[in-house]
């Protein structure tokens, strides 16, 4: 059995994790590559986290949380965009949650069979040679990880 047979669509799926940043647009780009010269045999599912960083003790900021949804709508809709532009389809999803997690978890929901993502995304502290999100995806996911250097 193929990795394309698993799904029932006869198409191998692709979660695209991306930030807004410059290394999750080229991973955009790389996605869109990877179904072109596969004769589209790969769907792409566009994803983007909104970090949950609410603690059990707190009250979430309405506003906050509305700004952040907005960000993530726009994030996603520019990679669908560019891809479409490539006349490549995708699907797109947002989750809210700890980012490793959700797009591990997103992975194994959609049954993907690849997650590309960016090798360093947008986060404050980051790790000599690889963020440290793409680091634990890497860790934990259930499939292949492209990481997408610039």
């Amino acid at each position: 059995m193929n990795g394309t047979e698993k799904n029932g669509t006869g198409k191998g799926k692709i979660l695209l994790a991306i930030d807004g940043s410059e290394a999750s647009e080229l991973a955009v780009k790389r996605a869109g590559q990877a179904v072109k010269i596969t004769n589209n045999a790969f769907e792409i599912i566009v994803l983007t986290v909104i970090e949950d960083a609410v603690h059990f003790d707190q009250i979430p900021e309405v506003a906050l949380y509305q700004e952040k949804l907005k960000r993530s709508q726009e994030i996603v809709k520019k990679a669908e965009q560019e891809l479409t532009k490539h006349e490549v389809k995708c699907k797109t999803r947002i989750a809210i949650g700890p980012i490793a997690a959700e797009v591990v978890r997103v992975a194994e929901e959609e049954g993907a069979n690849f997650i590309f993502i960016g090798s360093r995304g947008i986060g404050g502290i980051r790790r000599k040679l690889l963020g440290s999100t793409a680091e634990d995806i890497m860790r934990y996911a259930h499939c292949s990880v492209v990481v997408v250097r610039g």
